[in-house]
C-alpha cells in the first residue's frame, strides 16, 4: 500500500510540474506569435516581391481596403513588378506606428513611402495609409 501511494504522489508530482512548465511556455509562445509592426511590413514586402498581390493586400487596414479595390492595388503592382522592398524598425508600443518603407521596381523606379500602421479589435498590426515621402 505505501509504495501504491509512494507512486501516486510521484504521478501527482509529474502532472503539477508539466503544469507548471506548461503555462509560461504558452504565454512564451503566444508572445512570439504575436502580430508587429514590422511582421506585417516583412508580410506586406515578402508578397509584393512574390507577385501575392492577394496576401499584400490583406496586410491592409479595412479603413484603407475601402480607399482602393484589390483589382486596381494588384493592376498597379502587375505593371511594374516590386523587385526589392525594405523597411525600417518599428516599435510596437501604443496603437499607432508610422516607419518609412522602400519599394524597388523592375523599371528601376523607387517609391521611399511612410507607412501607418493601426492595430485592428484583434490587436493585428495593419497597414493604415502609405504615402510618398516629400
Amino acid at each position: 500500500m505505501p509504495e501504491e501511494r509512494r507512486g501516486r504522489w510521484i504521478i501527482i508530482g509529474i502532472l503539477v510540474a508539466l503544469l507548471l512548465l506548461s503555462i509560461p511556455t504558452f504565454f512564451l509562445v503566444r508572445y512570439i506569435a504575436r502580430s508587429t509592426p514590422d511582421k506585417t511590413l516583412d508580410a506586406f514586402c515578402n508578397a509584393l516581391q512574390q507577385e501575392d498581390y492577394q496576401s499584400a493586400y490583406a496586410q491592409f487596414s479595412t479603413r484603407l481596403q475601402r480607399t482602393i479595390s484589390e483589382a486596381a492595388f494588384a493592376a498597379v503592382f502587375s505593371r511594374d513588378k516590386v523587385s526589392a522592398c525594405t523597411h525600417g524598425t518599428s516599435d510596437d508600443t501604443g496603437n499607432s506606428v508610422t516607419n518609412n518603407m522602400k519599394l524597388v521596381h523592375a523599371s528601376k523606379g523607387v517609391n521611399n513611402d511612410i507607412v501607418t500602421l493601426t492595430k485592428d479589435s484583434s490587436d493585428n498590426w495593419k497597414i493604415d495609409d502609405i504615402y510618398r515621402r516629400t
